[in-house]
């Protein structure tokens, strides 16, 4: 037969009360040492840095209906502070002895139209009163400011509660014809579910209340 070699055991494996290979000191754990005890301005240095990284990358954040709720509140209170204003159109002013003409989108009524869809009959007037009256019942519009006016013209803006939405409102005095031209339009959008027809209904009824209105 073959006579077999003798082979050495591996490396941490014991054979007959014989260890082998030697495992260096290198691999050997440490024994356990005692950490130094943390100060409290230390841990309160780790905390917050941990607060403010979860805050940015949203971990450990928990959204609830209150907090929506907040969000979507304080959306709505500056949202008037951005674009739903719109940019002051240069069209606005007498040209020719007449106000502006309305677009053909139906959020314009104005005196000097003449299509019924952007009609609206103007201010009979009668006595030299009429005109300050029409002007203290605009500036007492609710959110209205006035921002142009003469002798014989007023231009104001009134702001819708919610966005903020601007409409122009002008009047013009004509007392040859005994009347008070008048013009309310949207800024923006296309529709204005009859806000400025009825804004000049009201300004009529509250001048009729007046005896000014014939």
């Amino acid at each position: 037969m073959r006579r077999l070699s003798r082979i050495s055991p591996p490396a941490g494996v014991t054979v007959g009360g014989r260890s082998g290979v030697e495992v260096p000191r290198r691999f050997t754990a440490a024994p356990d040492r005692p950490h130094p005890p943390l100060s409290t301005a230390a841990v309160r240095e780790a905390c917050s840095t941990r607060r403010l990284a979860g805050g940015r990358r949203g971990v450990g954040t928990k959204t609830t209906p209150a907090s929506s709720m907040r969000a979507f509140v304080l959306l709505l209170c500056i949202m008037p502070l951005f674009s739903c204003a719109g940019r002051r159109p240069a069209n606005l002013g007498i040209t020719e002895s007449r106000l502006p003409p309305c677009p053909s989108s139906p959020n314009c009524v104005s005196s000097d139209a003449t299509d019924p869809a952007h009609h609206v009959a103007p201010l009979a007037v009668s006595g030299p009163e009429a005109w300050q009256a029409a002007r203290v019942t605009i500036a007492a519009l609710p959110r209205t400011e006035i921002v142009a006016e003469r002798s014989d013209y007023l231009h104001a803006e009134c702001r819708s509660a919610l966005f903020g939405f601007i409409d122009d409102v002008e009047l013009q005095l004509r007392p040859a014809q005994g009347i008070i031209a008048v013009r309310s339009a949207s800024r923006i959008g296309y529709s204005d579910l009859g806000v400025n027809r009825r804004r000049v209904e009201a300004i009529r009824s509250a001048l009729a209340q007046r005896g000014i209105v014939r």
